[in-house]
């Protein structure tokens, strides 16, 4: 019985440090609005990474990209957080997002995700936009579904994570 019960820890010790692990290191690729590759890990640099799901047919989207974009930019640019688009328009309209993203200035990683398999591995739905933000390795340490109203709760995790004052 002793022996059982002593095994059945050490599976579970096992089990916790293997879902951990995978939660950790998480990693994907994706085809960028130039053609390339982009995997996640070679992009986290001891910095956040802030992915945001969205389509070209998404008001809500787009309305949170522009209302956001000074403060995602200071962010990127001050706070080297890693900032990603992702979109999930299908083959069909997918045509329609460099142009968009262009013709606003968005510089940031923007990269298609039409099947959702890297929305679905955060959690998400087609409910759009989906915010998640992930720490230097890669763990989710926020998400949101939905327009966000304000970017205060998003911020401050931000500030928590690359230990700076607001």
């Amino acid at each position: 019985m002793k022996q059982l019960a002593g095994l059945t820890l050490t599976l579970l010790l096992i089990f916790a440090v293997f879902s951990e692990a995978s939660a950790i290191s998480r990693d994907w690729s994706l085809k960028n609005t130039n053609g390339g590759d982009y995997r996640l890990s070679e992009h986290l640099n001891d910095s956040p990474a802030l992915i945001m799901f969205w389509a070209s047919w998404c008001k809500p989207c787009k309305k949170e990209l522009n209302d956001f974009k000074e403060t995602i930019d200071f962010y990127a640019d001050s706070l080297n957080v890693e900032v990603i688009l992702i979109s999930i328009d299908t083959q069909k309209t997918k045509t329609r997002v460099k142009p968009y993203l262009e013709s606003k200035g968005y510089k940031w990683n923007a990269l298609y995700d039409p099947d959702g398999e890297v929305l679905k591995m955060y959690g998400g739905t087609n409910k759009i936009p989906y915010t998640v933000l992930l720490d230097a390795e890669g763990k989710t340490q926020w998400k949101h579904i939905g327009e966000m109203k304000s970017l205060d709760e998003l911020t401050g995790k931000i500030h928590e994570l690359t230990g700076s004052n607001k």
